[in-house]
């Protein structure tokens, strides 16, 4: 529904503009996009340097809300309902409103190499998205989380409970302000500039987590943290795929991409219900990653890392299953449940309060409560659970 408004209200707009007035006027209409563009962008621009004091993101926003917004055709009716807009003069609205709509797009996209230019001219003072020389820190090895969303949260949460030192750089003050009355040790700062990751001790950091959704931003952050420090591990998470490559070529050690992960995630939890290993399923997940994903990307994986993984993949492996009431096992002698005849599957010991039993005998009466470790391939192992399980003599 939203997009279907949108289309039919731009196609609107372009419906009342007439085309013989603007190519007559193209020259006063260019002039008045240059004095509206410059006019709400500039007041943009200094409302929010003055709220958050940062160059770079007071200039994209500037940027991205130059333009002629709806409301201003509400008022624009009004003005004609009034007398006070002529024709000639809504024709000229109009124009230059299309003009600015169509202007945005590509005042965005130069937006970011203008923000970064600019805000390198201004990078001296004191201001309040660089950090304040008394917060510059002394902490050694530690951590260092760009972002304080969701992700950057659980990462500070874990840390915490593992005695790890962070510190957090965040560029919204509300979440600032939050953080540090709960006691995180966070500071409101511009990860992209060189002067701020220097004051919160890049140079004496373990690792860089960056964990915000500006692409442009992460980008030149990944880029100055390498600049400064060669040694330093450097995390990334993204939401774009086409973005990973890019990442790792400038400097990133380990790019995670937000959906290729859950597939991840998903794959390993299927391949544990199959009672394959955990280790050989962390090989896998080790091998998806080391490739960047190849698999996931491209529906394969090349070398000789597949050819091993498949190797771990078709042997045989151990599982230990434990014998509730109702299963049939429950009260039977090995010989009698015949898992080997049946299924290819070796008992190869079993637990029983705490002892262990090993190369049990085929006369060895099983109980509830019996801890069996069993031999076999994958599937061979799936089928004796199945057999094994209670809601099979239910069925």
């Amino acid at each position: 529904m939203r997009d279907c408004f949108s289309g039919i209200f731009f196609i609107s707009i372009g419906m009342l503009l007439n085309l013989h007035f603007l190519f007559e006027n193209l020259l006063a209409s260019r002039w008045n996009l240059l004095l509206i563009v410059g006019i709400n962008g500039a007041v943009v621009f200094v409302v929010y340097w003055w709220l958050y004091r940062s160059v770079r993101l007071s200039l994209l926003l500037a940027l991205s809300l130059a333009q002629v917004g709806e409301f201003s055709f509400i008022l624009a009716k009004a003005g004609q309902s009034y007398g006070i807009f002529s024709e000639v003069r809504e024709q000229a609205f109009l124009a230059t409103s299309i003009l600015s709509m169509i202007a945005t797009p590509l005042l965005i996209q130069w937006g970011h190499r203008a923000a970064f230019g600019l805000e390198s001219m201004f990078s001296g003072g004191g201001e309040m998205a660089g950090l304040e020389e008394s917060e510059t820190l002394s902490a050694d090895g530690h951590v260092i989380i760009i972002g304080y969303g969701l992700n950057g949260r659980n990462l500070a949460r874990v840390l915490k409970e593992v005695g790890i030192v962070y510190e957090i750089l965040e560029m919204d003050p509300d979440l600032v302000r939050r953080a540090r009355d709960s006691g995180e040790p966070i500071r409101f700062g511009d990860g992209t500039r060189p002067e701020v990751l220097q004051r919160i001790g890049i140079d004496r950091a373990r690792v860089l987590v960056v964990a915000i959704s500006d692409v442009a931003a992460t980008v030149r952050i990944v880029w100055q943290a390498r600049s400064l420090k060669r040694d330093l591990y450097i995390l990334v998470r993204t939401r774009y795929v086409a973005e990973i490559d890019r990442l790792y070529r400038i400097g990133a050690d380990q790019v995670i991409p937000e959906e290729f992960e859950t597939s991840v995630e998903i794959f390993a939890r299927v391949l544990e219900g199959f009672h394959v290993p955990r280790n050989v399923i962390t090989l896998q997940v080790d091998l998806i990653r080391q490739e960047r994903y190849l698999m996931l990307r491209r529906l394969k994986l090349e070398g000789k890392s597949l050819d091993q993984l498949n190797r771990y993949l078709v042997g045989s492996t151990t599982d230990p299953v434990l014998l509730l009431d109702g299963s049939v096992a429950v009260g039977r002698t090995l010989a009698e449940l015949e898992v080997r005849a049946k299924f290819g599957v070796t008992v190869i010991a079993i637990v029983r309060d705490g002892k262990s039993f090993h190369n049990p005998a085929p006369d060895y009466h099983l109980a509830a409560g019996d801890v069996l470790i069993l031999l076999g391939s994958h599937q061979e192992l799936d089928q004796a659970m199945r057999l094994l399980s209670p809601s099979r003599q239910e069925d």
